[in-house]
């Protein structure tokens, strides 16, 4: 058992563990439906992946880049059949009460500007170059770097999942439409960023932010691998952040947890790349 699991890695562990706690709680709501099943053979197969793959580490770390975009796709289907009792907008909404005492995006509504609105929104769209270029970039680093970047990221993103089951939520722009008086009035980039949000989004996927979860691990891995990218998406990436709450995707709550989970996930991959020198 101690030979096997020194030969798992650890955003493997945490991703089965997710498939297998999910692939339960199907079985429990639905029996033998097909999401059940699926979820019960994911696991597996990965797990036989990773050992025909075991020595080609560059198909071993990329799948999960495949596995993560499939899952993400499927909570969308997968979230009311294992939470009947619908979407928890209204526990964020009092945690975000808790925490700053209200909303900050029915705050700031009255300051909205046209060209704000439309920085924003190309800053929050900056999140689908980054991830992938990152992913690419560090898959041709060194084995320890390359090991260490998946390994933190894929772990975020287990946990993260793990998250969107457990608080299943849609966001103020849908959950607190009518607090706003209206939707945001913005120009091209702003309506084209509100043409392509439904298809990118599970209405699951609020808390944590991994929008502000992912970026925010990116920048961090980078400004101690690649200077010159860190200082280049900085003052972008504090726009994305930004644009979450403004563009009223998250609550506050949503993005304090995602940097919380950036920062953890990052110290928890320099202790594996340090382990794995030893």
């Amino acid at each position: 058992m101690k030979k096997l699991f020194s030969k798992i890695l650890p955003h493997e562990l945490l991703f089965n563990l997710f498939l297998f706690i999910t692939a339960g709680r199907l079985w429990y709501m639905t029996g033998c439906s097909a999401s059940s099943v699926l979820y019960t053979i994911l696991p597996i197969m990965l797990l036989i992946y990773a050992y025909v793959f075991r020595s080609h580490w560059k198909w071993r770390l990329l799948i999960y880049f495949v596995v993560m975009s499939l899952i993400f796709g499927s909570l969308e289907f997968v979230s009311p059949l294992i939470n009947p009792q619908g979407k928890m907008d209204a526990l964020l909404q009092h945690w975000d009460n808790l925490l700053i005492g209200g909303n900050i995006s029915v705050w700031i509504t009255p300051y909205m500007s046209y060209w704000m609105t439309e920085i924003l929104a190309a800053c929050y769209m900056l999140f689908m170059i980054q991830l992938p270029v990152a992913c690419f970039y560090y898959l041709f680093q060194p084995l320890k770097t390359a090991k260490g970047f998946y390994v933190g990221l894929f772990s975020l993103y287990a946990l993260g999942f793990m998250a969107y089951l457990l608080v299943p939520a849609v966001g103020p722009y849908l959950a607190m439409a009518d607090t706003f008086g209206g939707p945001i009035q913005a120009g091209p980039v702003m309506n084209f960023l509100h043409y392509m949000y439904p298809k990118g989004t599970n209405y699951t996927d609020v808390f944590p932010s991994l929008h502000c979860a992912v970026s925010l691990f990116i920048l961090l891995f980078d400004f101690k691998y690649h200077k010159l990218r860190f200082w280049g998406y900085l003052i972008p990436c504090v726009g994305l952040w930004v644009s979450t709450v403004y563009l009223r995707y998250h609550y506050t709550v949503d993005c304090a947890a995602g940097f919380a989970l950036a920062i953890c996930m990052f110290v928890f991959a320099e202790i594996y790349m340090k382990k794995w020198e030893e």
